[in-house]
């Protein structure tokens, strides 16, 4: 994130766009959260830098922003429409098409897409807001926990999952899931070569075959998924519902940035320090 506002901040002058469609300031503490948080030692540090930084993220935020954790679908006209309103295109949830990451060429205003990483290279991963998110409960019987294991297994299997088109973007290409994702990206990647539901070619520039699409697709998502990852909600829950708080009655408007920072600051580290007593 920081990489993205620093481009945005030297192309701005020729190209003056927003910085990304679901881009507002509770980016920085979504992704740029350690520069301010130290979850190890402690320390707390929501001063100017955080202040100055959350100011200059308003500046360059959509005045049309409606809070969305994801990018719609995008079919030609309103990619364009986008490009000429947007820098870049974040996609949390991996809903847009797998165009992005074939065009590397630049047919489409927002090709090459890469993950999204925080300042130390893991990607950033994001479950929070997924569609389906299982929790147990930690005082969960060992019975209960071998039946949530066996389920964990029965939801692997790519016979047991929904395998719609809409669905190929959810599955992401780590270790664990690289099986299924290879088998839901053969089964179906196909059907975007051809005529989709509304008699529209999606992929009539790739230059390839079908099956050299799929496996340059395979080995791009793959790479992607062999790297470190981090979790965008890496904090205690407790310490996550003050930031969204707070932050969500900064852009309500009750509170200036100055008292934001100030609550932020003290409710944190009121909260690590009774965490570590």
């Amino acid at each position: 994130m920081s990489d993205m506002m620093k481009l945005h901040q030297e192309f701005f002058e020729g190209h003056p766009h927003f910085l990304a469609e679901s881009f507002n300031s509770s980016w920085i503490l979504r992704c740029l959260a350690d520069r301010f948080i130290d979850m190890e030692t402690g320390k707390v540090d929501l001063g100017e830098d955080f202040i100055e930084l959350i100011t200059y993220a308003d500046s360059i935020t959509s005045p049309g922003f409606v809070a969305r954790y994801f990018a719609s679908f995008m079919n030609p006209l309103t990619e364009q429409s986008k490009a000429e309103r947007y820098m870049f295109q974040i996609d949390v949830m991996g809903l847009l098409h797998h165009h992005y990451f074939l065009d590397f060429d630049g047919i489409h205003p927002f090709a090459g897409m890469v993950p999204l990483v925080n300042d130390r290279g893991e990607m950033l991963v994001e479950s929070t807001h997924s569609f389906d998110n299982y929790l147990l409960n930690a005082n969960a019987t060992t019975t209960q926990k071998a039946i949530a294991w066996d389920f964990i297994m029965f939801m692997m299997q790519a016979d047991n999952l929904p395998t719609e088109p809409g669905y190929l973007g959810l599955y992401l290409a780590c270790a664990p899931n690289r099986g299924l994702f290879e088998h839901i990206i053969r089964e179906h990647l196909p059907i975007y070569f051809g005529q989709n539901r509304w008699n529209q070619h999606v992929y009539p520039w790739f230059p390839g075959t079908v099956d050299e699409a799929i496996d340059g697709l395979i080995a791009r998502r793959t790479l992607y998924g062999d790297l470190p990852m981090q979790s965008m909600s890496r904090f205690p829950r407790v310490i996550d519902d003050i930031i969204e708080e707070n932050m969500g009655k900064y852009h309500d408007g009750l509170f200036s940035i100055e008292q934001t920072a100030l609550n932020l600051q003290n409710q944190i580290t009121l909260a690590l320090m009774e965490m570590y007593r």
